[in-house]
């Protein structure tokens, strides 16, 4: 089911049932597509209502950062997983690669996806890349929906951002004839091996934005400055509000 927090929609699905709703899709050949909700596309969304629309159209959204399902439960919504996208990509591979699934990669800089290709493939032995694109394809949608087309893909990974990614799955994903699209974002630099997630451990502990920090202070430290410190005060002030609210009914 469906819920929203701070002002985003988020299904409050556990990681099993979002993995058995995407290889339900998958067998089924209902074009269904994925994404997720972090601080960023959070932010994102509180600065665009484009964008925000985009997401409230997509047949399934998880909480990808940790402070959305935290704020879920603070704010006293229903409580919704931590479910990051890396995850769950890894957990729906693992079910279809028996199926020997056709995959088209969309997204990152030229070569990227090819890269990450080969790291695909190798990862999971049954996935068979059938074609690839780098995410940089405004004038040629049409272009790639034929490449697309034409490979006969069942899954589209895209990693081209928000909300190009949603924007593309909107306009383009049912005349794809692909079954299921999965956003992975940043996950093209992961699968190619150019970066590596954090230890398991921090994992664990919530705490991989921390090791993508470390590892990326110039391009990171100043997207965590502004998105977080927004999330942080819109949280205060919703948190304000709700108190303000409860004590004052009736008064």
């Amino acid at each position: 089911m469906r819920t929203e927090v701070m002002g985003c929609p988020i299904d409050d699905l556990s990681m099993a049932s979002l993995i058995d709703c995407m290889v339900c899709a998958f067998e089924s050949r209902t074009p269904t597509w994925y994404t997720s909700i972090n601080v960023a596309n959070w932010y994102a969304c509180r600065k665009s209502d484009e964008t925000l629309s985009f997401f409230r159209k997509a047949p399934f959204v998880s909480a990808d950062g940790k402070p959305i399902a935290l704020a879920s439960r603070i704010l006293g919504k229903r409580p919704v997983h931590h479910i990051p996208a890396m995850d769950l990509f890894h957990g729906v591979m693992l079910r279809l690669q028996d199926y020997q699934p056709r995959v088209f990669l969309l997204g990152g800089l030229a070569g990227v996806a090819e890269r990450a290709a080969i790291g695909l493939e190798s990862r999971y032995p049954g996935v068979r890349v059938v074609g690839c694109s780098d995410g940089y394809i405004a004038g040629r949608e049409s272009s790639v929906l034929a490449d697309v087309l034409t490979s006969r893909a069942q899954v589209l990974l895209l990693g081209m951002g928000t909300p190009r990614e949603q924007r593309w799955c909107i306009d383009y994903l049912s005349l794809s004839q692909a079954s299921l699209a999965i956003g992975i974002g940043g996950g093209f630099d992961i699968l190619e091996g150019r970066k590596k997630r954090a230890p398991q451990w921090m994992r664990r502990l919530s705490a991989e934005w921390i090791y993508r920090l470390l590892n990326e202070p110039r391009r990171l430290g100043p997207r965590y400055a502004v998105t977080n410190t927004a999330f942080v005060l819109e949280l205060s002030r919703t948190l304000a509000q709700t108190w303000w609210k409860r004590n004052n009914e009736g008064a």
